[in-house]
């Protein structure tokens, strides 16, 4: 399945990088409260710790295991193509966070579904985390 690239910046940098390796980032805050991968912003904003409001924030390695908490079915427009679907999953570590479902079609979705991150590749740009039946 190919994808529309998706291209990295210097704030995304390293969770593109890991990505490339198999390696789920999250954000942590030096008091270990974590945050979703997409905290924060390349545009000048500083990035805080939602919980305690620390602005030491680092990647961390995530342990890819996830519950599905909710999900939409992407239908293409012109009839052609595969039906894809994506989901707003909780990593293990707390946060939430946006990711393409890489499930059999005939998987019946459901909220606690569990799941463990897998990866792939886009048109021409970055590897993405997709998550499938654990």
């Amino acid at each position: 399945m190919l994808l529309p690239a998706v291209q990295r910046d210097d704030f995304s940098a390293p969770f593109f990088d890991a990505a490339a390796q198999g390696i789920l980032l999250v954000r942590r805050c030096e008091n270990g409260h974590f945050l979703a991968p997409s905290s924060g912003s390349s545009h000048g904003n500083s990035l805080r710790c939602h919980e305690c409001q620390s602005g030491r924030v680092d990647w961390h390695p995530a342990s890819g295991m996830a519950t599905l908490v909710s999900w939409i079915v992407l239908h293409p427009r012109d009839g052609g193509g595969e039906t894809r679907r994506a989901g707003l999953v909780e990593l293990e570590e707390g946060p939430w966070m946006y990711a393409l479902l890489d499930v059999p079609s005939d998987l019946e979705l459901r909220v606690g579904l569990a799941l463990r991150v897998g990866f792939v590749p886009t048109d021409g740009g970055e590897t993405i985390p997709s998550f499938g039946p654990a």
